[in-house]
């Protein structure tokens, strides 16, 4: 079964705040059974700041030389 996002629930799951949730690969979100879920974004509520995380851009590692030790460089 697809999980449509975003989504809200009034039971929290293992969260302690009221937010709403717009990753799948959100723990919070993850632990609010899909029958307590309610598909939109209620006013007034925060988006979880654990999908804020989630979509957030990574940086680019920079590039390491594989076996280089410091006194090498």
């Amino acid at each position: 079964m697809d999980i449509a996002f975003p989504f809200y629930s009034y039971t929290r799951g293992i969260g302690v705040v009221d937010a709403y949730h717009t990753h799948p690969d959100c723990q919070i979100a993850q632990s609010i059974p899909a029958v307590e879920r309610i598909v939109g974004q209620p006013k007034g509520w925060p988006e979880c700041i654990f999908c804020q995380v989630h979509h957030a851009p990574r940086p680019l590692l920079p590039n390491r030389r594989p076996n280089t030790s410091i006194e090498e460089l």
